[in-house]
């Protein structure tokens, strides 16, 4: 009788088979190990109303939502048995506008961290846009220095995409190379194995706290404050669509068009200007003006 392990090791066998990126492999399995420790059946055996019965208990929409994908592929792939969740009823994703550092805050994080590892390492996740989980798997091999260009391979999706890398975050990357002197990954640990997502984040914090900052952010805060800033900024949305590796243009759209306030308000002071002067004869012989106009 095969066991959970059994089950979660020929799951991931699938998996990579089919082309899906490390992180994703680990997430599905980890979310299928869990599942089956808790149900605590032969997989034949769970029926829907167990599953949704599992699903009840969980909090976060998006873990109900991995977790309903993760289990069609499994019975899909593994036990053979395409459709048997298909009539799961997929919670609607949560919309929300993530937390966005303006550009001073920006400044004030990356002038508070002393180390030149840590610095370039945060710098370059603003720059270039990036996941948590691609700036570890970069490895020297994929900067181009002369071209300035920053090759980003196998990311979520299992896509690959090129980024422009700004002169200087090139400057602090050729500063950081001449004194630590990777030699496969860009961002080395112990025994030069991947550096740490954990050592990543924990910098991150320590830095905010130290340059004062209030909101709430995570690393990944980087990657949404570098897209506001480009759209704040003009950049086209088809743009940054390939800069973020978005598969949907729909999905860039949807999310920093609801970010960008620099832009709205920009676009409709510009809006409240025309309308002012165009009504300023009237304003003018009135006793008090319209308060939206006020300064």
């Amino acid at each position: 009788m095969a066991s959970i392990n059994d089950y979660v090791a020929e799951f991931e066998r699938q998996l990579k088979l089919s082309n899906n990126a490390q992180s994703t492999i680990e997430t599905y399995c980890g979310i299928l190990r869990v599942f089956l420790k808790t149900v605590y059946k032969r997989p034949e055996s769970i029926t829907q109303r167990m599953v949704e019965d599992y699903l009840l208990k969980l909090q976060s929409t998006k873990t109900k939502r991995q977790t309903i994908y993760t289990l069609q592929k499994f019975y899909r792939l593994v036990m053979n048995m395409p459709g048997h969740l298909d009539k799961l009823i997929i919670p609607k994703q949560e919309k929300f506008v993530p937390t966005v550092l303006n550009i001073q805050e920006i400044f004030k994080i990356f002038g508070a961290i002393d180390n030149l590892k840590q610095r370039a390492c945060l710098q370059l996740i603003y720059a270039c846009g990036l996941r948590i989980g691609e700036v570890v798997n970069i490895k020297i091999a994929d900067i181009d220095g002369v071209k300035k260009q920053l090759h980003i391979r196998q990311a979520k999706g299992a896509k690959d995409r090129i980024v422009p890398i700004p002169d200087e975050t090139i400057m602090l990357l050729r500063e950081y190379y001449k004194v630590y002197k990777p030699t496969n990954y860009l961002f080395a640990g112990q025994i030069h194995s991947q550096y740490s997502e954990r050592s990543i984040q924990q910098t991150f914090k320590a830095a905010c706290k130290r340059a004062g900052i209030r909101k709430y952010v995570t690393v990944h805060s980087l990657r949404h404050s570098r897209a506001t800033h480009l759209v704040d900024n003009g950049v086209d949305m088809s743009l940054i669509q390939k800069f973020l590796g978005h598969s949907n243009i729909k999905t860039t759209v949807d999310f920093y068009l609801h970010t960008s306030i620099a832009t709205m308000q920009d676009i409709f002071a510009r809006v409240d200007s025309k309308l002012l002067n165009n009504s300023l004869p009237v304003i003018n012989n009135m006793p008090h003006k319209i308060a939206i106009f006020r300064t």
